[in-house]
């Protein structure tokens, strides 16, 4: 397997201590680090009955036993990938390896970070698309590296390949996100058939690029999240049948105004076809993960969505159609979500995000004494972020982070948010950046070389030799990480 294949695999790590929750990564073998797809968590109930178009079958398998639910929550995080014919070497223990697979590193980065968030539940990475000697030695990888770290609750599922459907009639890789989750559930938990087992699971889906930083609930009555409709106007504030949640994004209403939801469910009568501005505004607004739902509500949304998604790609051939699908298919079953603003931050100049909560905690202390009370739910680090020289970027990770020769990421000064006033990125553009900016900036970069380090860390030690494993503070994006305005401290 290629460098971030592994580091996907050290994600997962970082979820690993979750007592009721199922993380299930949904991804694609085979496709590069910038083309992750989405992953989330789990809470299952009782089956609802729907109208959901299944135009498109998924492959049923021999129902394969999950862990009961004797605990609150599943999560599951899914990840969506580009299957090609690249080669993919596995990395023996104690060895120093040139790679490490890329989607190995990101399920170690998640993973990791499980335990100290102090979030609950079980773990499910689903990988789609692995054939021959890749499926084997993400399976040996799996078994390996990540189920050590917590044997009863860290799960692998491989499904096919749905990035190409119909001989190529429709070819996008996120369909593997819907596909590969329905995957699960109908061949894992045994939906819809054994539905009473896990139905009253609670489901959240994350990104592969996020990290978890603080843990969720299902009750979020006495909790400080801000939402994006007012008191009297908001859905419910418990997750249970009938109210799912999830993260606003900035999208809007691209997924009714941009997609002919008449040719979406050409089969039939759709709600969504009567669907006022209104309420499609207050509660289909632009969404994506962390979704969370009952594992009840959550599949009949992946079945609709996975039917769907096909005619959403074919109307609107982008990026979004699989996320335009989501809200499509949510607002079909009348499924209204209560949409957060603060379950995450991921882009600095974004609204709708969890970066009011910074506000509380001064620029000195973002990256070293930053209040575990005032993290956002998750980081998304989906964009480039920088802060003098100090730079981060999914896309220029080198390939072997997670490795034993690797050296670790250098950590930036205590008083970066303080000291630089711009960004000088790796290409030599500079961007001026005001307090905020500098300040949200700062919490990126240090958050995501903390996570990084701590993963590869976690690797080095259960895996190299002590005495030739490279532990030091070295790797930074410039050989001179040195700027003008360091001349003024």
């Amino acid at each position: 397997m290629r460098g971030n294949d592994r580091k996907l695999l050290q994600i997962l790590l970082l979820w690993a201590i979750i007592t009721a929750i199922i993380v299930a990564y949904v991804e694609t073998c085979g496709m590069e680090q910038d083309e992750s797809g989405n992953s989330g968590f789990h809470i299952q109930l009782t089956p609802q009955a729907s109208s959901s178009p299944a135009f498109l079958p998924v492959e049923k398998q021999e129902a394969k036993p999950h862990p009961p639910p004797t605990e609150a929550i599943t999560i599951h995080r899914t990840e969506t990938h580009k299957t090609t014919k690249t080669t993919i070497s596995t990395i023996p223990k104690n060895a120093s390896p040139k790679k490490a697979p890329k989607k190995a590193a990101r399920t170690r980065d998640a993973t990791y970070h499980q335990p100290p968030s102090g979030q609950e539940g079980h773990i499910t990475r689903i990988a789609s698309g692995c054939e021959g000697k890749t499926k084997t030695e993400l399976e040996q990888i799996f078994k390996d590296e990540i189920t050590p770290m917590n044997p009863d609750r860290l799960h692998l599922h491989q499904t096919p390949d749905y990035g190409n459907l119909h001989n190529g009639e429709y070819e996008y890789k996120y369909f593997n996100k819907p596909f590969g989750l329905r995957h699960w559930f109908e061949n894992v938990l045994g939906y819809p058939e054994n539905h009473a087992e896990h139905d009253d699971s609670i489901v959240i889906v994350l990104d592969p690029d996020q990290i978890l930083l603080r843990p969720f609930t299902n009750d979020f009555s006495n909790s400080s999240e801000t939402w994006r409709l007012p008191e009297k106007r908001r859905h419910k504030l418990k997750v249970e049948h009938g109210s799912p949640f999830a993260q606003q994004y900035q999208y809007a209403l691209g997924w009714m105004e941009q997609v002919d939801q008449k040719f979406v469910f050409q089969g039939g009568p759709s709600p969504v076809l009567k669907l006022d501005k209104k309420e499609a505004d207050d509660y289909y607004y632009g969404m994506g993960p962390p979704y969370i739902a009952t594992a009840k509500d959550m599949y009949a949304i992946v079945k609709t969505w996975s039917g769907i998604v096909p005619r959403v790609h074919e109307n609107f051939p982008e990026l979004m159609a699989e996320m335009y699908a989501f809200n499509s298919a949510a607002a079909h079953l009348g499924l209204r979500h209560t949409i957060a603003c603060s379950f995450m931050v991921s882009d600095i100049a974004a609204y709708g995000e969890g970066w009011p909560l910074l506000d509380k905690v001064e620029a000195k202390d973002v990256c070293h004494n930053y209040p575990q009370s005032e993290y956002p739910h998750v980081i998304h680090y989906c964009q480039r972020y920088g802060i003098g020289k100090w730079f981060m970027s999914k896309y220029k990770v080198r390939k072997d982070h997670i490795s034993c020769q690797a050296p670790l990421f250098k950590n930036p000064p205590a008083d970066v948010a303080i000291k630089y006033t711009k960004s000088i990125y790796p290409n030599k553009e500079v961007k001026k950046m005001n307090k905020k900016e500098r300040k949200e900036s700062a919490f990126m970069v240090c958050s995501m070389i903390s996570a990084l380090n701590e993963a590869a860390i976690y690797y080095k030690d259960n895996n190299c030799d002590k005495a030739t494993a490279n532990y030091n503070y070295t790797f930074t994006f410039f050989k001179d990480m040195r700027t003008d305005e360091d001349k003024k401290h």
